[in-house]
């Protein structure tokens, strides 16, 4: 039997045992809503499914044993309708997605790879547009997660939670957060007045939450003329929306031992600079008083202030996929079900776990012991409290079976 079909049989038959072992919770309202599966010996998802009982719901997964399971956002009159249109579409949860695909993180130039499919030539970091040997485009990446990628993740997680609690109004109870059971986080909001958005109006959510189009101006900071001078004026702690979070933004940035660095990347220049930071702990008092004092330093004018709130602004607005949160029609992760690319389990947790929750250890489901061949480099990687790796093509290694499934389902080792 050829080692990938080993592979295939036996990750198969460890969800199959997952699924049969467990009680998959239905999601709220779940026959009103289509669920899409992609399976192991098919390509291409099945969708516009639905379930009208627990045990039908049940029965399917243990039959059919999903590689990836999706429900939609949506709740539909017909589910099952082949096309939109026919569905009958009445309303939706607000979803966001935070992926470390999207986000900057230095660990990706470390454990991300990627190897021509024509040559053999690989390389570390992101894929180049061209093979660098044979100028071929047939190129696969293989992308990895670990802690660091994942708590810059979660950070952004925290940060949109930031604005759904405190700028929209956003109860805790009307919010769920997902683990996905690869490289991020989905944020569910189920609350009444999302459920009929049009994709505009959740556009505008995500462009507010994200910084999107903000003019420093309308927050307020501009240069004024008064009594044959000018001086600048800002928000402050008391003013609403961005307007205090740029305030609360910048007073972080000039407390914050990176200062000299942020400032650099501002585009401001090194006389400023020196300025900047001789009056820092000056700044800082200015900005906390209400209300604030902007104009308190001779040669920093508004063109380097406006630099400075742009650099904030960037600070703490929240990075999510735009287009999973505007698809009004969007299939997310099924809560409880196992990753293909992981074997790790896509996991729901309270915003007050959200802090000590930790992917490789709470999302982990697989016990016992396996051995692998590895047949590409496999970058260092941990599972519960133990790290493995990294380990070269060609090396055997007995793993942990949650190890052996992660590197099996990320296509970097073959069974033996």
């Amino acid at each position: 039997m050829k080692s990938n079909m080993k592979t295939a049989l036996l990750l198969r038959s460890l969800f199959e045992a997952y699924y049969r072992e467990n009680d998959i919770p239905t999601p709220p309202h779940f026959s009103k809503r289509e669920f899409g599966f992609m399976l192991w010996d098919r390509e291409g998802m099945i969708r516009h499914k639905t379930f009208y009982s627990r045990t039908e719901f049940l029965t399917f997964l243990r039959k059919n044993v999903p590689k990836n399971a999706y429900r939609s956002a949506a709740y539909y009159l017909d589910p099952e309708a082949q096309n939109m249109e026919g569905k009958g579409w009445v309303g939706a949860d607000l979803i966001f997605d935070i992926d470390a695909d999207h986000l900057t993180t230095p660990c990706k130039e470390i454990h991300d790879r990627w190897i021509c499919m024509e040559c053999g030539t690989s390389g570390i970091g992101k894929k180049p547009a061209r093979c660098l040997n044979c100028k071929s485009t047939v190129i696969n990446e293989i992308s990895w997660i670990c802690d660091q990628c994942l708590n810059f993740a979660k950070d952004e997680v925290f940060k949109l939670l930031d604005f759904l609690f405190d700028d929209f109004g956003i109860s805790e109870k009307e919010v769920k957060v997902v683990y996905s059971g690869h490289r991020g986080y989905h944020v569910h909001v189920d609350n009444e007045a999302v459920r009929e958005l049009s994709s505009d109006e959740r556009r505008e959510i995500v462009d507010y939450i994200s910084g999107t189009g903000i003019k420093v101006e309308n927050l307020g900071l501009i240069e004024v003329s008064a009594g044959g001078r000018r001086f600048i004026i800002g928000p402050d702690l008391t003013s609403e929306g961005w307007g205090k979070r740029l305030v609360k933004s910048i007073i972080k940035v000039f407390s914050s031992p990176d200062l000299d660095k942020v400032l650099i990347e501002a585009g401001i220049p090194k006389r400023k600079i020196d300025i900047l930071l001789v009056n820092r702990e000056k700044i800082v008092t200015a900005l906390s008083s209400v209300p604030s004092k902007w104009d308190i330093l001779q040669g920093i004018g508004i063109s380097i202030w406006k630099n400075i709130a742009l650099a904030a602004i960037k600070k703490i607005a929240a990075q999510v996929d735009e287009p999973v949160s505007v698809d009004i029609h969007r299939l997310i992760r099924l809560e409880y079900s196992l990753h293909g690319s992981t074997g790790f389990r896509v996991t729901p947790i309270s915003v007050t776990d959200l802090e000590r929750f930790d992917p490789f250890k709470d999302a982990i489901i697989f016990k016992g012991e396996k051995e692998v061949i590895f047949k590409e480099y496999c970058p260092e990687f941990r599972i519960g409290d133990e790290v493995f790796g990294p380990y070269q093509k060609g090396q055997k290694v007995e793993l942990p079976l949650s190890a052996v499934v992660f590197t099996l389902a990320k296509a970097v080792a073959e069974l033996l």
